[in-house]
């Protein structure tokens, strides 16, 4: 299984200020749209909602399917509260909040098929250069 097979969102969300705020910004009232393509993204490639590494900001705008202005994406959702800028990259708001169980949940499960192969190790999903999911060795 490569990630987490989907991701919780309130109702509310096209009506959130946030959204509000992610749409007048990119001018465009479907912005929810590169929202969740990014947060399905995130599910399979990042599922602890943390991106780093070269050229971050191009991986999340082509995650999200954006196709305006370079950065412009980025820019948007940081500023609407979305994402969060680190010293490493970014991270999506509060992601642990809203996914956290739905994560701890794959990570038991991956240790439980782990320990069934008696391999004793579980595979993580993690993001390379070009924006695909490679897997590899442990947490």
């Amino acid at each position: 299984m490569a990630g987490l097979p989907w991701f919780k969102v309130y109702a509310d969300v096209f009506d959130h200020p946030k959204t509000k705020r992610l749409c007048a910004a990119i001018r465009d009232v479907n912005g929810a749209v590169y929202l969740f393509r990014l947060w399905a993204w995130a599910c399979r490639y990042q599922a602890d909602g943390i991106v780093s590494g070269p050229d971050v900001a191009f991986v999340l705008e082509d995650a999200a399917g954006w196709r305006g202005e370079s950065g412009a994406l980025v820019k948007a959702l940081v500023s609407a509260g979305y994402l969060d800028a680190t010293k490493a990259g970014f991270e999506l708001h509060d992601w642990d909040e809203y996914q956290g169980a739905h994560i701890e949940k794959l990570r038991r499960d991956r240790a439980a098929a782990a320990k069934r192969r008696g391999d004793g190790r579980a595979t993580v999903l993690r993001l390379t250069r070009d924006g695909h999911g490679t897997e590899r060795e442990g947490d």
